[in-house]
């Protein structure tokens, strides 16, 4: 990864609340391990887009909830998780008990379930 590649995917990386910056030289180290085990720039840079992406949909974007970069470059391969890239409100996601029909209520319970799934509750 050349110098320009690493700054350009830096600035791609959404923002973190109380980040400091002192993460990113093992994230560097990660990123290099990742391109060693044949993973490509352009693969790590797109999952890296579409996480910034899914986190300003879903409010993450500058808490403290954004994964250090390490941890996303990192052996668990999160540049490789597929993110939800439509814009979801809770109004409409979760609807209320009363308000739904069976099948509703069948696919809002399997939304919750995979949301709980991949929150890891």
């Amino acid at each position: 990864m050349t110098p320009e590649e690493f700054k350009a995917l830096k600035a791609e990386y959404p923002k973190r609340s109380r980040g400091r910056g002192y993460e990113w030289p093992k994230a560097h180290d990660q990123i290099n391990k990742r391109i060693s085990e044949g993973h490509s720039f352009d693969d790590i840079m797109q999952g890296t887009k579409d996480y910034c992406a899914a986190s300003k949909i879903s409010g993450d974007y500058g808490t403290e909830y954004i994964k250090m970069a390490s941890t996303f470059y990192g052996p668990g391969l999160h540049f490789l998780d597929e993110y939800e890239l439509e814009a979801v409100t809770p109004e409409v996601r979760y609807r209320r008990p009363e308000e739904l029909t069976d099948e509703q209520r069948v696919t809002d319970i399997q939304k919750w379930k995979d949301d709980m799934k991949r929150l890891g509750k």
